[in-house]
């Protein structure tokens, strides 16, 4: 599955935050994406159209399928 915005934007600010457990760094990166302004969720959002370009290239039958 191709990574949205947000994960994008969580996997690059991870490493300027002290260790802790991912929940709590997950609410602390979710706080700052809210915060961010649109043009950061801008640039974000086409790091995300070009992973998800990549991604239909290197599996062109992939199709989402939650579990029920």
């Amino acid at each position: 599955r191709p990574v949205n915005s947000f994960m994008i934007y969580r996997t690059e600010k991870l490493h300027e935050l002290p260790r802790d457990t991912a929940a709590k760094l997950s609410k602390i990166l979710g706080a700052r994406w809210k915060a961010e302004p649109p043009e950061v969720k801008e640039r974000y959002a086409e790091l995300a159209k070009e992973a998800e370009r990549r991604h239909a290239e290197q599996y062109p039958n992939y199709k989402f399928m939650p579990a029920k």
